[in-house]
């Protein structure tokens, strides 16, 4: 385990799931960027430019199942930069709100946070 990726708050629950699992042949990362289905991702080796591979994009049944900014994926880097994500390992917490304009459904806007700040406007009153 690297000290990059135990920076980045990688520890021994999520080494025994790659482990048992068998997805040692994976270079695992963070997703620290996502924009429109397109992800940047910090490994050990560096960040790479990562989009979903095919498997994960047809198994896909709602938003959610898409990495989010905070996942820890498995990824297979391709020519320079790029990278396939293979696999979302399990989150540890979850942030979602409302969609906007979709009644009942959510929007995921991070995963894996230990810790969230809420800020609001003093001149605002705030609405939970």
């Amino acid at each position: 385990m690297s000290t990059i990726l135990q920076n980045l708050g990688y520890g021994s629950q999520l080494d025994e799931f790659i482990q048992s699992e068998d997805l040692t042949d994976f270079e695992i990362g963070r997703v620290v960027r996502e924009s429109k289905q397109k992800y940047i991702i910090k490994t050990q080796l560096g960040n790479f430019n990562g989009q979903i591979s095919g498997k994960l994009r047809h198994e896909a049944k709602n938003r959610a199942d898409y990495p989010a900014v905070g996942d820890w994926v498995t990824i297979k880097p391709m020519e320079k930069d790029n990278a396939i994500i293979h696999e979302i390992l399990p989150r540890k917490t979850i942030i979602e709100r409302q969609a906007i304009g979709r009644f009942g459904k959510k929007q995921t806007i991070a995963a894996n946070v230990d810790v969230a700040f809420v800020m609001q406007d003093i001149t605002h009153d705030f609405n939970l």
